[in-house]
């Protein structure tokens, strides 16, 4: 459960800080998309 939270609170700042913006960095949006998907994959197979 800390796992999960330490990676979603990781999003919440990523996407927190950059809402702003008019552009947002190709980099910066795939490791959001890639934490994404590393919080679904710890939430499916963690046991």
């Amino acid at each position: 459960m800390a796992v999960k939270g330490v990676v979603a609170a990781l999003i919440f700042v990523m996407v927190f800080f950059s809402r702003k913006r008019t552009d947002v960095n190709k980099g910066h949006f795939l490791a959001i998309v890639g934490l994404t998907l590393a919080n679904a994959a710890v939430a499916a197979f963690w046991h």
